[in-house]
């Protein structure tokens, strides 16, 4: 099981000088920064613990706050197991503030800060991530801001969750393009390398800008490399792994958004064909062991002998 990193941004306490309430909820202990986000334990009217999400930055306009609302609305909509409940928003002071399920979750960038994942349990993220934009794309809306710090996932990385939600927008809706996110302040420098080139240029994110993210981080997953360090493909991190898991991150992460993938079920499909291609691998080597002790008795096999293609090699 992998642990959480020791240098997770959570804090223990409330900090001084922290709001005690905000709206109605009543807040505890911080919970850490989740892209655009300060999270807090809290508590509703009623005593029911929920999670609230405060946006940083200076304070919104009425304008801002009625955009900010139309999304969260939106995004409160879903239902999906991939995508963390939004439960309700809010302003108070020009602070505007989602409402969430409350979910004893870290952020996929800080368990990467001090592990890498294998090849398995980043396969088993990336579906996840793909799960929930399936659900986000098929309601119009676009996620817009996919990196490390707005997924959420549990210490053994079977459950994941995408936030940042309240940012995302439906499709169409009065006062956006064809689709894209509501924007609350400057892009951080450490999130500039997931976005997509035309997101980069200035242009509204759009499904395929939203696969180009989760391309960025899928690959970081499989190499153990930060965005922001030099390219590097799968293969070249461990070349035990099938040429087909490159072409996979470079369709996801064409410059010319024509060239990625059309949707998340073309993506799930091949990356579908590259698990076959590691299982049938697996169960090959397997047989090799198993017939290589055959036929030396209880001999141990050799070292470095039998390595799992599904094991991270650094």
């Amino acid at each position: 099981m992998v642990q959480p990193p020791a240098d997770d941004p959570v804090t223990p306490a409330t900090p001084p000088g922290a709001p005690a309430t905000l709206g109605p909820y009543r807040l505890g202990e911080r919970l850490g920064t989740r892209g655009r986000f300060t999270a807090w334990r809290a508590e509703d009217p009623a005593g029911r613990s929920v999670a609230v999400q405060v946006v940083t930055g200076p304070p919104a306009d009425a304008a801002a706050a009625e955009l900010f609302a139309d999304g969260a609305e939106a995004v409160a909509e879903l239902r999906h197991p991939n995508v963390l409940q939004v439960l309700g928003h809010g302003v108070e002071g020009g602070r505007l503030y989602l409402v969430t399920e409350p979910a004893a979750l870290g952020t996929l960038g800080g368990l990467l800060r001090a592990h890498h994942p294998t090849v398995e349990q980043a396969i088993r993220v990336f579906q996840g991530i793909l799960a929930g934009l399936t659900a986000c794309h098929q309601k119009g809306i676009i996620h817009g801001e996919i990196h490390a710090d707005t997924v959420l996932v549990s210490p053994d990385l079977a459950t994941v969750k995408l936030t940042g939600f309240g940012l995302g927008r439906p499709a169409g809706l009065p006062g956006q393009g064809a689709a894209g996110t509501l924007s609350t302040g400057e892009v951080s420098l450490a999130y500039l390398a997931y976005l997509a080139p035309e997101q980069a240029d200035g242009k509204p994110p759009s499904a395929r800008s939203d696969l180009y993210s989760a391309g960025v981080l899928f690959n970081q997953m499989l190499t153990g490399k930060p965005p922001s360090s030099r390219f590097t493909l799968p293969t070249q991190a461990n070349p035990q792994l099938p040429p087909e898991l490159d072409a996979l991150v470079l369709m996801c992460l064409a410059r010319n958004p024509a060239e990625r993938y059309h949707n998340v079920q073309h993506l799930l499909g091949d990356l579908a064909h590259v698990e076959e291609l590691l299982r049938m691998r697996l169960m090959s080597e397997l047989k090799g062991i198993s017939r290589s002790i055959l036929g030396q008795g209880n001999a141990a096999p050799e070292p470095g002998r039998g390595r799992s293609p599904l094991v991270w090699v650094g």
